[in-house]
């Protein structure tokens, strides 16, 4: 059942507030007492005025203030328990958000690569609005439940008859609803991928606005997107035809239910020759109401339900992947002087082998560089070392001979990736990411990234808002701002691989960054990916690869002596850089 499917999920996310949710339950079923007492007050003033007993007045007036009772228990206890609800519904959307955050950053890459952010972001954003909005909502249930029972139980003191034909009339109504409901659940479901894929290329387009406007594509686009949203139009169409079937026949069963029910009670008491009292009448009309809006309540306000449970549902496709590799417990790497893989295998889910048989040493205060054509499996490998990747086949060990987990790598390697990743906020958060930390150790990582002249040159220096006119970097100079966040972050780090993290950067401030980039990894282990060979002269060891293997390794020396592969690598990059120059770009 829908109710209690998303019931488990609000008590799950409530955690330490859960007796909130008990006490706000409570308060609102007492509140309800007095909605229910508010129509048997009028009709018994009514039935005191048909009678105009002598005592009619104090009667009327007691019932009078009887309501008026009812009025403040209903708003005192009703109110009181709104207030704890609706705290406890944003108290649970945040909960559930920051969980699914933590699940979405424990799992590996390639699920994300797999999964478009767009459209994980649509499936987070609805399911959170949906366990909001049932939390936010159970007043509701716990009046549809009051008034099933309360109405059905004054009823039977008037009419057992009447209170068994409402029943009766209630179930046919939900059955008929059921039906229905499984014919256009089904629609809804499909409205809902519609519309994360629709999310999906909304996310493109507006992330990538720039080529859009400067390649022309606006119209492309539109068109997309409208395609996308004409989709979901069928299945709409269909899911409404279906709500307004169901509303015609809810509304039906109850205009027929109250011609039937006021006409037996008026012949029924005419039978037995007793007085038809007008309040009494009153009195079936609304609890009759009451208690029928609760099987109404399954005709229509249970859609919002059964919506909800399907977009909570969404997020299946998230929580269904348990696999957690970078975020694995990390086991604590003691200190080390040198460390030994070898015979490390690697394989993608298509059984093709990208990196063979790889054995490489990395040592303290030694840095250590990577070449080879691309696709030769460098960054592979650098994701291997860092435990983005699970690694199932190969042994690392110590200096002195101790086998060790891989996963020891992830708690001491930082990697610093070749993508500039940009955070709309200010140059300042970009760098720290909201850790506190003094000007000058910002400005310190900022110099080692060459970025400190960009920074000068910003309207409000490091506060200066990326996402504000004016403060428009070019791709180096977005690539120089990543790579000051990663020199701010490797301070606990003792292996540090980059990634081409300065590949979009001129080669003069290139070799510059680096100077000071080991100046600040003095005493660390660097592994390094590099396609600009003219540095590799200052590496202490170069590994070259091929196809997933490492074909050669060595100083630089002695490998411009081999003759192999490295040869071939270093004599074509001569060749290019003498046919296009050293003109590095950063526009």
């Amino acid at each position: 059942m829908e109710y209690i499917y998303m019931f488990k999920q609000l008590w799950f996310y409530a955690d330490r507030e859960r007796w909130k949710v008990v006490i706000h339950l409570i308060l609102h079923a007492v509140s309800m007492l007095g909605e229910l007492g508010k129509p048997y007050a009028f009709a018994m003033v009514i039935n005191a005025l048909q009678k105009n007993d002598p005592s009619v007045v104090d009667e009327v007036v007691r019932w009078l203030m009887f309501y008026v009772l009812c009025f403040f228990i209903f708003e005192i206890f009703h109110r009181s328990a709104r207030f704890i609800e609706r705290y406890v519904a944003f108290r649970n959307r945040k909960r559930f958000i920051t969980a699914m955050y933590d699940h979405l950053h424990s799992l590996p890459l390639g699920w994300h690569s797999d999964n478009h952010s767009g459209s994980v972001i649509d499936r987070v954003n609805r399911a959170g609005n949906a366990i909001h909005q049932f939390s936010e909502a159970q007043y509701v249930f716990v009046d549809f439940f009051m008034k099933f029972w309360g109405p059905l139980i004054i009823l039977w003191t008037i009419s057992p008859n009447i209170s068994l034909i409402t029943v009766a009339s209630g179930i046919l109504l939900v059955f008929i609803t059921k039906k229905l409901y499984d014919l256009s659940v089904p629609q809804y479901r499909v409205q809902n991928e519609r519309l994360h894929h629709l999310a999906a290329a909304l996310f493109d387009y507006i992330s990538n606005i720039r080529t859009i406007i400067m390649l022309r594509l606006g119209h492309l686009a539109r068109n997309d997107i409208e395609e996308r949203i004409n989709r979901v139009f069928p299945h709409l169409a269909k899911e409404n035809v279906i709500t307004h079937i169901k509303c015609f026949i809810s509304g039906l069963i109850m205009v027929l239910l109250d011609v039937g029910l006021i006409f037996y009670y008026i012949y029924d008491q005419k039978q037995a020759g007793a007085v038809i009292m007008i309040g009494s009448v009153t009195l079936i009309f609304q609890y009759l109401h009451q208690s029928m809006s609760s099987f109404q309540f399954y005709t229509g306000g249970y859609e919002s339900v059964i919506h909800w449970k399907t977009d909570f549902e969404a997020v299946k496709l998230i929580l269904d992947n348990k696999e957690r590799t970078h975020e694995q417990k990390e086991a604590c790497l003691e200190k080390w002087n040198k460390l030994n893989v070898e015979s490390l295998n690697f394989s993608y889910g298509d059984g093709k082998h990208q990196l063979t048989d790889i054995s490489l040493c990395l040592k303290h205060d030694k840095k250590i560089a990577f070449v080879g054509e691309s696709g030769a499996g460098k960054s592979t490998l650098l994701q291997l070392l860092r435990g983005l990747v699970p690694i199932r086949q190969g042994i690392l060990s110590k200096d002195d001979g101790k086998n060790l987990s891989f996963d020891c790598l992830a708690s001491t390697t930082t990697l610093l990736p070749q993508e500039p990743e940009i955070f709309e906020n200010t140059v300042r958060y970009n760098i720290t990411m909201g850790m506190p930390a003094s000007d000058e150790e910002i400005d310190s990582a900022i110099w080692a990234a060459g970025f400190s002249d960009v920074v000068e040159k910003l309207p409000n220096g490091l506060d200066s808002d990326i996402r504000e006119k004016g403060v428009n970097l070019s791709g180096g100079q977005k690539q120089r701002l990543a790579l000051a966040r990663g020199i701010f972050f490797i301070r606990d780090s003792s292996i540090v691989l980059l990634d081409e993290p300065t590949s979009n950067v001129d080669p003069a401030t290139e070799m510059l960054i680096f100077k000071r980039l080991f100046e600040r990894l003095s005493g660390k282990c660097t592994v390094s990916v590099l396609h600009r060979l003219h540095l590799l002269r200052y590496f202490d060891y170069v590994y070259v690869l091929k196809h997933g293997k490492i074909v050669e390794e060595g100083t630089f020396d002695n490998l411009c002596n081999a003759n192999g592969e490295f040869t071939r690598l270093w004599t074509k990059y001569l060749a290019e850089e003498e046919t296009f120059g050293k003109h590095g770009s950063e526009d």
